[in-house]
């Protein structure tokens, strides 16, 4: 929403501005709307499981993409890369995380050879590589063994910087000045110091208030000159040179619904026109048009349409040239969740129903991911890294913001004014004015990854001619569906398949043919040639830590015991499952490779996929519209509605005629968005039971049931699979792991097992359809303990969701 408005001005002292409607579009609007039309960027946040690790440990991940102007899940990139990097920046481990409609997770291996100390995990898509590196996402972890030393203060350097709110000082006009004081590290540091002019008087005192950072206010005069003292450093450092003329911008933020605007001046009317521009992530929000006099002007600005996060006020001259600009941040936080539980204390070994719920029990749309940790085996405290920090301040900054999750705790009175000082000492951010004026002619040189991608090249049985029309297939039996992709060969021989599945470690069919069908060809398949970002500026900081030898040694014992367990009682890799294609969700029916067939019975209906030209249609719904007697088929990007006529009666007080269909994949059961992204050629026929014939399917196909059924490798392959060749690619995805929690019953055969685990439950890919809450449930273990239960989300309207529970494992 844009607000176009101009303004007469009445002055007296104070000066208030009164708005009416303008319907007029300046150039900067038209630069701001032209740079987010043509420039599409996403955000990358990781929820890990925890911060501290031993070498040899899994770190648990769920991967959240977005759209960088909304923060929604973004439908651009399938690829995530995430990486991890030493503390001098060589890199460890490079994997690719398949990403759904935003959504992702897998686990990341840290080598038992791994040399304790503080590590960088680091992840984007290759839409991100077309900005600045400082905006992809960066966490760092923890390798701790018994050798690690505490991670203390990073030396005695001081750097120390002034910030005049809006940018300038002007003579004779008050203006706030902030500033930060940090270490070599880049961690702020507690210091006392005077303002001094060049006869040595003093002006005023300063002091930091958080991390680092303060404020003073200062009145410059004409003909002086400023320097900072500070106690206890041979420091002097001189203030920015007042200017003669100018304006000052200064903004409070401190009311709930509206903020003020001060614009104060001595410069005289020059007839040229100003523009203050409030804008926020690439869009404009407000603009006005003032005609500034000498003085003071005020402007009251509702809250209202401004996104959460930052947003930037802009004052521009007649030429578009930035005057003053200032950072604001707005924490609406109109979505939050909180965390249920039936006691404070539980008995070990006891089953704990944890029940996430919505903010006066509003519908969510969305995905979350929860972590839940044995805090006496660790070094973690509630994470000061979070999806809300990462994606409402963090991702939006170019410099390295400390422990940002404080400026969102609303329990802490003072968090909203340090946020607001955070806001006067950062420079640079993802969408300033000069950013877009810098980026607005480049090129966008890489393009979002739809999936992955296999070249290659055809040639004759002796390998030297290149064939012209033939056809290359493609075979994935390891995820479900079945993946299956044809290409054609160019003049070259060469041909491209794009869009294409497989992970790490699947074996895979190839076949190619010539353009008569023959198999006696030779296939070569390029090697990749992914040309990765260096590590060159990392935002990080110098990790500091309150912790003794003696806590890290507690943590390396307790790793110690249960290594010890695990080899004493064979707790190996054998207790995880490999989820496979992680977008299958809800109750699993029957086996992957059981009998195909109806097994429920004589289905009402049946579309024979083979009989179809499928070449039109992006996803198996589309290619259904309008071929199944009495269903009718709505679709909106990943959107899918469908509706079964003659549905009567009730299922749990909702209308049947208001239920979706319950939907298969190869006799599992899917979500409907999930089955947008499968192509519709790997479709061999489609069943569906309506009425009686979906009793077998119980409540869960009241409303209707449409199966799905992929080709088999018999209807894909020509020839009967002759010439075709299996072989492990490289460079699949990240094969997700389902985290292996135990279930305790009175003949349990865990219940010989000592049971120390640190990580008591990890679960990602939590679906909220539009629901306002959710159980999940799992058993603690043999130690008297504190448990931290950590859930972090994102609904399909980017609002962003973070919260924490702690509780007890006594006797």
């Amino acid at each position: 929403m844009k607000l176009f408005l101009s303004f007469l001005f009445l002055f007296a002292q104070q000066t208030t501005i009164n708005a009416q409607e303008a319907e007029q579009e300046n150039g900067i609007i038209h630069e701001f709307k032209s740079f987010t039309e043509t420039h599409k960027n996403e955000k990358v946040y990781l929820h890990t499981d925890r911060r501290f690790y031993s070498p040899g440990d899994l770190l648990w991940y769920q991967s959240y993409t977005v759209n960088a102007t909304n923060n929604q899940p973004s439908q651009l990139s399938k690829v995530v890369w995430v990486e991890l990097y030493s503390k001098t920046n060589k890199l460890i481990s490079r994997q690719k995380t398949l990403s759904n409609n935003g959504y992702g997770h897998g686990q990341l291996e840290l080598p038992k050879s791994l040399e304790p100390g503080s590590y960088l995990l680091r992840s984007y898509t290759a839409l991100m590589r077309n900005y600045p590196e400082e905006f992809m996402f960066e966490k760092e972890i923890v390798v701790v063994d018994s050798t690690i030393k505490p991670l203390g203060s990073s030396g005695n350097d001081l750097g120390l910087q002034f910030f005049p709110e809006g940018g300038h000082l002007v003579n004779g006009i008050k203006s706030k000045v902030a500033f930060k004081a940090v270490n070599s590290g880049g961690l702020g540091v507690h210091l006392k110091g005077v303002i001094v002019n060049q006869y040595d008087s003093i002006i005023t005192e300063f002091i930091t208030e958080h991390n680092g950072m303060g404020v003073f206010s200062i009145i410059p005069t004409e003909g002086k000159k400023y320097k900072a003292r500070v106690n206890n450093y041979p420091i002097e450092l001189d203030l920015p040179t007042p200017k003669e003329l100018g304006y000052v911008l200064e903004v409070n933020n401190a009311k709930k619904n509206t903020f003020d605007v001060f614009i104060r001046s001595n410069v005289p009317n020059s007839g040229g026109q100003q523009s203050l521009v409030i804008h926020s992530k690439g869009k404009v929000i407000y603009t006005f048009e003032p005609r500034l006099k000498v003085g003071e002007n005020k402007l009251t600005i509702p809250k209202i349409h401004l996104p959460d996060g930052i947003s930037h006020v802009t004052l521009f001259d007649e030429n578009n040239n930035i005057i003053a600009d200032r950072l604001i941040h707005v924490t609406g936080q109109k979505s939050q969740i909180s965390i249920e539980l039936e006691s404070s204390s539980f008995d070990k070994r006891s089953k704990v129903s944890a029940k996430i719920v919505s903010q006066n029990q509003q519908s969510i749309d969305g995905v979350f991911s929860v972590s839940i940790i044995d805090l006496g085996q660790t070094l973690d405290s509630i994470p000061d890294q979070t999806i809300v920090s990462e994606l409402l301040l963090s991702s939006d900054l170019k410099g390295y913001v400390e422990k940002p999750a404080y400026y969102f705790d609303s329990s802490n009175p003072l968090a909203k004014s340090h946020l607001d000082l955070l806001m006067l000492v950062q420079g640079w951010t993802r969408f300033s004015w000069n950013s877009i004026t810098a980026l607005k002619t480049n090129e966008e040189k890489y393009l979002a990854e739809k999936g992955l991608e296999i070249n290659g090249r055809v040639l004759n049985e002796r390998g030297n001619k290149a064939l012209e029309n033939g056809t290359v297939t493609f075979l994935n039996k390891n995820v479900i569906p079945t993946v299956f992709k044809q290409a054609s060969t160019d003049v070259n021989g060469r041909f491209t398949m794009k869009d294409v599945k497989f992970y790490e470690g699947d074996q895979v069919v190839f076949q190619a043919v010539n353009k008569r069908g023959a198999t006696n060809v030779s296939l070569q398949l390029d090697t990749s040639n992914t040309e990765h970002p260096p590590l060159t500026n990392s935002k990080r900081g110098s990790m500091q830590f309150n912790f003794s030898d003696g806590d890290f040694t507690n943590f390396s014992d307790h790793h110690q015991k249960r290594e010890y367990i695990k080899a004493t009682y064979e707790f190996d890799s054998t207790k995880f499952r490999d989820l496979g294609e992680y977008v299958i969700q809800g109750k699993k029916l029957i086996q992957r490779h059981g009998n195909r067939g109806n097994v429920y019975g004589q289905s009402d209906y049946t579309v024979d996929f083979r009989k179809i030209d499928t070449s039109p249609y992006h996803n198996p719904f589309q290619a259904l519209q309008g071929r199944i007697p009495g269903v009718k088929i709505e679709i909106g990007g990943t959107d899918v509605k469908i509706s079964l006529r003659n549905s009567v009666g009730y299922e749990n007080n909702t209308p049947l005629s208001q239920l979706m269909p319950l939907i298969l994949l190869d006799n599992h059961a899917m979500r409907y968005e999930e089955l947008t992204s499968i192509p519709p050629s790997s479709i061999d026929r489609v069943e569906v039971y309506k009425g009686n014939s979906a009793s077998a399917f119980g409540s869960e196909g009241a409303a209707g049931v449409i199966a799905f059924y992929s080709k088999v490798e018999k209807d894909i392959l020509d020839e009967d699979g002759k010439g075709a060749i299996s072989m492990t690619l490289p460079g699949g995805y990240n094969r997700p792991l389902e985290f292996y929690s135990p279930k305790y019953y009175p003949d349990s055969e865990n219940n010989t097992i000592p049971d120390q685990r640190l990580l008591l439950h990890w679960e990602p890919m939590l679906f909220f359809t539009n629901e306002s809450q959710k159980t999940i449930e799992f058993y603690n273990t043999d130690r008297e303990t504190n448990v931290l239960i950590n859930v972090q989300g994102l609904s399909s309207d980017g609002s962003v969701f973070n919260a924490s529970k702690l509780y007890k494992i006594s006797k």
